[in-house]
């Protein structure tokens, strides 16, 4: 009985991780350098949803499990300038990767970038598209959208067999 409760649990947990996405990136200084524990905050702007993780030694970070959305990447470092991205649109399934370079600043000012339209997977190879509604109206279709009404090719073969 206990084995059937770990199995329901964990099918549970597989399908609510299900069509999630995340953020991730490697923070660096001008020359190149990692820059470690840095905290990096992921909004939401629709939900206005907030997520906080600091970056490893080596600079990098990742926020997983993510809804599909618009987000905006703030990063914090004492000694530096304060960077946000924004215009991040996340889709099912995607790993966007937002590399940012910081600045040597004062606390008070701040850096603003707006994401890139097109974006590269280069963390996996997995490709994939997301089809909206206007994409699918948009979709060319057979010049007898109705096959089997009269004046159709095929409205006429079917014809043909009958009379026989």
């Amino acid at each position: 009985m206990a084995k059937l409760i770990v199995l329901l649990v964990l099918a549970a947990a597989s399908l609510f991780a299900q069509g999630r996405s995340s953020i991730l990136g490697t923070i660096t200084d001008e020359s190149g350098a990692a820059v470690a524990k840095a905290t990096v905050t992921v909004l939401n702007t629709g939900t206005q949803q907030k997520w906080t993780v600091t970056s490893g030694e080596n600079g990098l970070f990742e926020v997983p499990a993510l809804e599909i959305g618009a987000y905006e990447v703030s990063i914090e470092v004492p000694g530096f300038r304060k960077t946000t991205v924004r215009g991040i649109a996340l889709q099912v399934d995607q790993r966007e990767r937002v590399d940012v370079k910081l600045q040597v600043g004062e606390v008070t000012q701040q850096i603003a970038v707006e994401a890139q339209a097109l974006s590269v997977n280069t963390d996996d190879a997995t490709l994939s598209t997301v089809i909206d509604a206007s994409k699918i109206r948009e979709l060319p279709l057979p010049g007898n959208r109705n096959l089997f009404r009269p004046g159709s090719p095929y409205f006429c073969k079917l014809q043909t067999i009958h009379s026989r």
